[in-house]
Order: structure tokens, then C-alpha cells, then sequence
């Protein structure tokens, strides 16, 4: 009830009385000039393309072309023979379609299914094509089929006829139930064999493999098989002194009988530089000779079978000492593979690789190793006696030098020490932490003994009109460094935060770090150096008013997190520290917000998030920080700082501590 429309170039379309549906690239079928259409029993549709046969089962193309088998991708006639069989016309001759191949697998056996005549509809989507081809290559006077109008026919005899694009043969007729075909498999034999790509006399080398040119006056019969095989490998007969050549150049290849028909050895042994080898082979096949194809595998040397090809030749070099078979298959036109056959031979290992001179090796490693070990025994002995009294004198010279250096490291332990017992003390006290915070709790954890990380803390009182307010200072810091020098930095950074407090009276956050800034700057400007005053801290100071729970803060690169329920609420920082910058012109930033009760507020340096380890070795970074303080805040303050340790020491793992660490928190109440 269809009327199927073919186009040039822009696919297929069909009307069905009502509407037109196109077919083209978008849905499966390519842009190609349609020249031929043809439904089959099975209501599949067959079109002729300039890109193959498709086949249209009412729901997807399947495209068959000349990589499957056809002998060309421009298709210009199409048409149904012996019912289930399609025929189509090319530019490289007339093809048949004759058989399907469906391939199942059941209980890991394969199912193979030949005609397409038993098949239903639905099976046909898993069919592997099989494909006949009448042309010049297969030795019929065929070279392509125009694309005319229904250019083909098949007359009620069963037979194509056909105009052409060829000069000499204008019109053919093809009747392909007519040809005769062979119906045994083809018989196949191996003709020569080929060492190094030269052709071998091997009834010279099996039965003269020393004798001299002359001919064998007492055995007139075996020369005359010589001469034959001569004949028959060189197509005439040979000088004595290339006969002589050959010899030479084979005389370490050793069979031990040759065939009666083809001269080809049996028991074939081959030195390590004859392994190179070749086979010629043919098949014998009364039909179409030319259409034979073969396979062939050389166990040892190849992982699988050659493909399917006309070569009657095949060549292996560089074959590795060891025993090989090589067998080689033959299919006739018909589709009948024939018996496979088989030809055995050896290469033996090169001189160097044999069981003599493998003992050879280990006698003369044996021996050698032998030598060795005597002399080697001569000269330590010798050197025994030198170094003993080497040692006894660089033994007592090494306890000097170990009491030495023991002494020193008494006295630089002690100064470290003693640096670190300084640095606390000027830290901020549990007594000034306890008498203004009622909840809080401090992990410090230096990378050496002393630290650049430092906490300090101030209590004021400030004028007000009516009356004075107690406010509590808090500073979290980050000096340059870390270590020793890390440690006088704090120092400086401490005793300049002192001064902008003690000295210039200055009670806003903002203020004391613009003033800190100022102080450092000059006093490390006096190194001389280019670079003078370039170190500082990263730092935030935290102004607190417990009464009106109000908090006045100014923050370097660290910032604040104050903790409300569920949310985290982040009082952002300048990015420049507190020491000489690009921007040590730009005041720092007044922050002013109001406390809650219950809220957690947190300060800290960079240790912690910087800190790298995990299973991939990644730095902590600041939102997983964040995730585990909202984690932890339902929880009391030493239970939070126990869990901050041990995640940290987890983290860190095996890894070392690259920075020091610092981080507070106070619970406002």
C-alpha cells in the first residue's frame, strides 16, 4: 500500500497516500543516489546505491558494501533470483547474494544456518552476507552493468541479461544455475620449499652433500630425478659452479627423504642462519582454479591463521630455534574447504645459544668467579691489616669528634629550649585567658620547638560617657617563617602590637594593625637590605565586648568564623599581611558585629587547612575545615580540640608537618 520513491542524492522516501516520510542521513540511511529498488518475500525492501546495498526490514538499514564483500560500492540494478536470492549490477560486475550465515550461540556451541529459504523475517537482522561474483576477476567477460532503467533482466530461463559500459562486449547473458561447479574440495600441495628467498636442489642436499660436479656414473637414476627437479625449480639447467654455489651456501641444512612428486623435504633441519623459510603451494581445482583462497598458520611463529587470500606463497623470517609445524588450508570457489597439510622442520640454535656452550659458560664463569674471589680474598687480607690500625686511629679520632658534636648539641638544645620557654611567656597566659573567656580552648602545635604562629591577649578599659566597658583583645597570628626565625619574628610582631596599644593608646582593631604595619616596616627597613621590611604576619585581632556582645575586628589574609546553629558565618580578610606590600598604603578593614549567645567564634592560621596528607596527599583546605567545626559544634570545647588534634594527626599520616598550627575558639555566653 506504499508507493517507494529513490532520489538522486538525497535518499529514499515513502508515500502512503497520505504523507510523504524521507529516509536519508538522520535516520540511518545515507545521502546516496538511489538507482534500483526491490522487495523480497520478506517484505524487506533492497536498494541500489553509489554506497552499497541497504536493506530496510520496515525499521533500520543495514548496509552491506565492499568491505563485506561486494565487488563495488556503486550498485546500478537490483532484482530478486531464485526467490530469496537477491542479484545486483555494479561497476565491477554482477553479484549474487546467495546464502545467509546466521550465527547463534547455544550452550557455547556455534549454529550455523546456510539458506536464506529457512529463515523468518526476524532473524534476518543477525545474518552474515555470502556473497557470488561474475567478472573479469573471476573469469568471466563481465566488467560492470549500467545504470540504466531496469538495465537487467531475468528472462523465465533463469538468466541476466545486461547492457554494458565495456567496449568489446556490448550486451551479456549470465545464467548462474548453469555454470558448473566442482563439488569435491580442492587438493592441495606444497610444491617448494624456499630458504633465505632462494630456491634449494634438495636431492642435492639429501643424497650428495659432498660429492663433485661430475655426473653419477654409477647411479644414472638419481641423477636424472636431479636434473628434473633442476629443470622444474630453475626452468633450465645449471652451470656446475652455480650448482656448486648452492652447495656451499646450503651445505649445514640437513632432511632426511624428499617427496616423490614435488622435491619438498621431509625431516627438515635448518642452522640458525638458514631461518628464514618459504613455502609455495597450490590447489588443484578443475573449475575456477584462479578462485581458490588460502589460509595458512605456522604454530610456534604466528598467533592465529593468515587471512583469506589468492597468495599461494608465505615466508617467515627470523624463526627462533625450536621445532615448528606449518599448515596451510584451501577453500574452493564453491565455498568446500579441503583438508589442511602439514610440513615439520627444526631450526637449530646458533652456536652460542647450544648446551656446549652453555656449559662452556658456566665452567668459564665458574672459573672466573673463582679467580675473583682468590684475588679479591689476597687483597682484602692485605688491606685487613692496613685498616685495622686505620680504624683503631679513626676510632678514637671519631669519639672526639662524637663528644664535640655532643657538646654542641647539648648547647643548641639548650638555646632552642630556652628560646621556646621566652616565646611563651610571652604568649597569652592561661591566667589572663582564664579570668576574661569563660569558654575556650587553644590548639597550638608548633612544627620545631619554637614557632612563627603566636596568640596574645590584652585586657582595657575605654572611656564612654557613661562610663567604662571592659574590652578584651585577641590576636591570632602567622610571622613570616617558621623555627628559629619564625620565632624572633613573633617577638618583633608581639612587642609592635604592645606598642600601638600601650604607647599610641589605640583601642580600634583597624587602627592597631595599621600602626603594627608602620612599626614593622621600620624597623626591618634598617637591615640595609632591598628587601628590608618585607616580612610580617598574616594576622586577625578580635576587639570583644562580653557586656553589649558586640565584636570589633580587623583580619591579614586570615579570616574569622563565628558559628550561629547551623550556619557559619565568615568575616572576610584583607588580602595583604601586615608588613611592607604593594598595598601597605590601604588602611585595613573595620569589622563590627553582634555576638549571640551560644555563638562559637574561631581564629586561626593557615597550618591546618595547608597541612597535606589523606589518601592522596592533598592539602586539608578551608572548606573541610568548615564542614568539621559545623560537625563538632554540639560539642563541648575539649572534646572539640581532642577531635581537632587526632583529624589533624590522621591527615598528616606519615607525612611532615609543613607549617605551624593555630587555632582558637571561644564560646560567648
Amino acid at each position: 500500500g506504499n508507493i517507494w520513491f529513490g532520489t538522486e542524492g538525497e535518499g529514499v522516501s515513502r508515500f502512503d497516500g497520505k504523507f510523504f516520510t524521507s529516509f536519508n542521513a538522520s535516520n540511518g540511511f545515507t545521502n546516496a543516489t538511489v538507482r534500483s529498488m526491490q522487495f523480497d518475500p520478506f517484505d524487506n525492501l533492497w536498494l541500489a546505491t553509489e554506497n552499497g546495498i541497504y536493506r530496510f526490514d520496515g525499521k533500520t538499514f543495514k548496509n552491506f558494501n565492499a568491505a563485506n564483500g561486494i565487488p563495488d560500492n556503486v550498485v546500478t540494478q537490483i532484482d530478486l533470483y531464485e526467490k530469496n536470492t537477491i542479484a545486483f549490477g555494479t561497476n565491477s560486475g554482477l553479484g549474487i547474494l546467495k546464502t545467509f550465515s546466521q550465527i547463534s550461540k547455544k550452550n557455547g556451541k556455534i549454529k550455523i544456518i546456510p539458506a536464506c529459504n529457512n529463515l523468518t523475517n526476524p532473524e534476518l537482522e543477525n545474518l552474515i552476507p555470502d556473497f557470488e561474483i561474475f567478472n573479469s576477476n573471476t573469469g568471466f567477460p563481465i566488467k560492470d552493468v549500467n545504470a540504466g532503467n531496469r538495465n537487467m533482466f531475468l528472462d523465465d530461463q533463469g538468466a541476466f541479461w545486461s547492457g554494458t559500459g565495456f567496449a568489446k562486449i556490448g550486451l551479456f547473458q549470465l545464467n548462474p544455475s548453469a555454470i558448473l561447479k566442482n563439488p569435491n574440495p580442492p587438493i592441495l600441495e606444497i610444491k617448494n620449499v624456499k630458504i633465505n628467498d632462494e630456491y634449494v636442489l634438495w636431492n642435492d642436499i639429501l643424497n650428495n652433500p659432498n660429492k663433485s660436479l661430475s655426473k653419477n656414473k654409477l647411479n644414472p637414476e638419481l641423477d636424472k630425478i636431479e636434473n628434473v627437479e633442476e629443470i622444474n625449480t630453475f626452468k633450465h639447467q645449471l652451470l656446475p659452479t652455480t650448482r656448486k654455489n648452492l652447495l656451499e651456501k646450503f651445505k649445514n641444512i640437513s632432511c632426511s627423504n624428499i617427496e616423490e612428486f614435488y622435491p619438498v623435504p621431509q625431516g627438515l633441519i635448518l642452522p640458525y642462519e638458514n631461518n628464514h623459510i618459504g613455502f609455495e603451494f597450490a590447489a588443484m581445482e578443475p573449475a575456477h582454479p584462479h578462485q581458490v583462497k588460502y589460509q595458512y598458520f605456522l604454530k610456534g611463529y604466528d598467533k592465529e591463521w593468515s587471512p583469506l587470500s589468492n597468495k599461494t606463497e608465505a615466508s617467515f623470517g627470523n624463526i627462533y630455534e625450536g621445532s615448528y609445524e606449518f599448515e596451510v588450508k584451501a577453500i574452493s570457489p564453491s565455498g568446500i574447504w579441503g583438508t589442511p597439510i602439514s610440513f615439520y622442520f627444526t631450526v637449530l640454535p646458533p652456536w652460542y645459544r647450544t648446551w656446549y656452550s652453555y656449559l662452556f659458560y658456566l665452567i668459564a664463569s665458574i672459573a672466573g668467579i673463582t679467580g675473583i674471589v682468590k684475588w679479591n680474598n689476597r687483597k682484602i687480607k692485605a688491606r685487613a691489616i692496613l685498616l685495622k690500625s686505620k680504624v683503631h686511629e679513626a676510632t678514637k679520632e671519631i669519639k672526639e669528634q662524637k663528644h664535640i658534636i655532643e657538646e654542641k648539641h647539648k648547647e643548641i638544645t639548650d638555646s632552642i629550649n630556652y628560646a621556646e620557654r621566652i616565646q611563651r611567656a610571652l604568649l597569652a597566659s592561661s591566667q589572663v585567658l582564664d579570668s576574661h573567656l569563660q569558654d575556650y580552648f587553644v590548639l597550638f602545635i608548633p612544627k620545631d620547638v619554637v614557632s612563627g604562629d603566636f596568640y596574645w591577649a590584652v585586657a582595657t578599659k575605654a572611656s564612654e560617657t557613661n562610663g567604662q566597658k571592659d574590652l578584651f583583645y585577641l590576636v591570632t597570628a602567622d610571622s613570616t617563617g617558621h623555627g628559629v626565625p619564625g620565632a624572633i619574628m613573633s617577638i618583633l610582631n608581639i612587642s609592635c602590637l604592645e606598642k600601638a596599644m600601650e604607647v599610641e593608646l589605640l583601642s580600634q582593631p583597624d587602627e592597631i594593625l595599621n600602626h603594627t604595619r608602620i612599626k614593622i616596616i621600620e624597623t626591618l627597613k634598617k637591615d640595609g637590605s632591598l628587601e628590608g621590611g618585607k616580612d610580617g604576619m598574616d594576622a586577625s585581632i578580635i576587639c570583644f565586648d562580653f557586656r553589649n556582645k558586640t565584636m570589633l575586628c580587623a583580619c591579614a589574609n586570615n579570616p574569622v568564623w563565628i558559628i550561629r546553629g547551623r550556619d557559619l558565618i565568615e568575616i572576610k580578610p584583607d588580602h595583604f599581611p601586615i608588613g611592607k606590600h604593594d598595598k601597605d598604603q590601604t588602611p585595613f578593614t573595620l569589622h563590627t558585629t553582634s555576638l549571640e549567645s551560644g555563638d562559637l567564634v574561631y581564629t586561626f592560621t593557615d597550618g591546618f587547612a595547608d597541612q597535606f596528607g589523606g589518601p592522596k596527599g592533598k592539602k586539608f583546605k578551608y572548606k573541610k575545615l568548615q564542614d568539621t567545626l559545623l560537625s563538632l559544634s554540639k560539642e563541648t570545647f575539649p572534646t572539640q580540640k581532642n577531635i581537632l588534634q587526632k583529624t589533624f594527626n590522621d591527615w598528616k599520616g606519615n607525612l611532615e608537618q609543613v607549617d605551624d598550627v593555630t587555632l582558637f575558639g571561644i564560646k560567648i555566653h
